[in-house]
């Protein structure tokens, strides 16, 4: 039987909570969901094994494999301190709300935590160096985009939001109002907050002039580019960084401009003339 540091006292603890998508350590796409965990789990454990505090909570059985290992997925204990990843999937499935239309499909958890000691679920476990996705749905063809709302210590309710953008429908709005595609409910979210639109292969976010402002979480190396302005938020502290070329940069930058939009004009070929030797001849001589 094999059981991780944190139901084991004799190890330290290795509990880790953080994010890995899309970050410059990571590659990109490299993790299903943003947000994981770290937890204990018991990853090989016979079916008949006489370990009464180490069985399955809704199973209760004590058999145990690296594709359905025995989680501590929460902070319950003792005989309820495992569940196996199978039967928490099927129970997080039922207690699922869902929505479908043709181009995007929408699921809900009232409460996404344990019934019994109230912690919160992530998305994704990590244990023994392998994942394990808590939610599943089908992947669509082509691009698609999934949007997932992080947890929260006052609201354990989880919303997970998958576009699929069409020739026909390539824009989305998101926002509280009726006419929003994908309705967030929070007092601070306009009507019509944002718009997410598939341009060129990538998709794009687009502010709509909101009142409180669309952010958007910085995990790479982002450019200054001269003529733009880019605000950076650290905790409450906005930063305006705006990057202004110099006299120099402005010229070469106007001649290349101007060089660019003026027309290509073919340079006259030099027509030779027959010069003579002999001086001109006056109209007037002298003496007359």
């Amino acid at each position: 039987m094999e059981v991780d540091s944190e139901k084991n006292p004799d190890k330290p603890s290795t509990q880790e909570r953080g994010h890995s998508a899309n970050s410059i350590h990571t590659k990109l796409n490299d993790e299903e969901f943003e947000e994981f965990e770290e937890v204990p789990a018991i990853m090989h454990a016979s079916a008949d094994a006489e370990h009464e505090e180490k069985k399955c909570r809704f199973c209760w059985q004590s058999g145990a494999e690296p594709e359905n290992p025995l989680l501590g997925s929460c902070k319950c204990a003792g005989s309820v301190g495992f569940i196996h990843l199978k039967c928490l999937c099927n129970w997080l499935e039922v207690k699922r709300q869902a929505k479908n239309s043709p181009n995007f499909s929408s699921y809900y958890w009232k409460s996404f935590e344990c019934e019994i000691c109230k912690n919160a679920y992530p998305l994704m476990v990590k244990t023994h160096g392998r994942t394990y996705n808590l939610v599943q749905y089908e992947k669509p063809k082509g691009d698609y985009l999934v949007l997932e709302s992080l947890s929260q210590e006052k609201n354990t309710s989880r919303i997970i939001h998958i576009i699929r953008p069409t020739p026909s429908k390539d824009v989305f709005k998101l926002g509280r109002g009726h006419e929003s595609d994908l309705r967030i409910n929070d007092i601070s979210v306009s009507r019509c907050h944002a718009k997410i639109k598939l341009e060129n292969g990538k998709f794009m976010l687009e502010d709509n002039q909101s009142k409180f402002g669309t952010l958007v979480l910085v995990k790479q190396r982002t450019p200054l580019l001269p003529g733009y302005n880019k605000a950076v938020q650290v905790g409450r502290t906005v930063i305006n960084f705006s990057v202004k070329a110099t006299n120099v940069d402005r010229a070469m930058h106007n001649l290349a401009l101007a060089a660019a939009d003026r027309p290509s004009i073919e340079m006259a070929r030099p027509v030779s003339h027959q010069i003579s030797s002999h001086p001109p001849l006056d109209s007037n001589p002298a003496g007359e």
